[in-house]
């Protein structure tokens, strides 16, 4: 962080307790929740939200109460943006590869 001041700083990940506590430790400004396994390359898909509320909505008050803003990964779906605010989250980020 110190090589680029003025820049956020933002880790994505699956939430599992690993990562919670690596972001813990990190401090990123914003931590974005993807729903893809740990052991995954990179993002194929958005979350579901109504599938996942107890695990973002968990996941999401952790993070807040450690004072990093919030972003969740999801499918680019009307009704995901008013789901991702019914489990805290800040933002969201919009899987576009459909379009590519």
């Amino acid at each position: 962080r110190k090589d680029y001041p003025g820049k956020e700083f933002n880790i994505e990940g699956y939430p599992d307790a690993r990562f919670l506590a690596l972001v813990e430790a990190e401090q990123p400004d914003q931590v974005t929740l993807v729903p893809d396994d740990p052991g995954q390359g990179t993002s194929d898909h958005g979350w579901d939200i109504a599938a996942n509320r107890a695990l973002l909505t968990q996941a999401i008050a952790r993070l807040h109460r450690a004072k990093m803003r919030v972003s969740v990964f999801v499918d680019p779906d009307p009704a995901a943006p008013a789901l991702a605010k019914e489990v805290g989250a800040d933002r969201i980020e919009i899987y576009t590869g459909p379009y590519g």
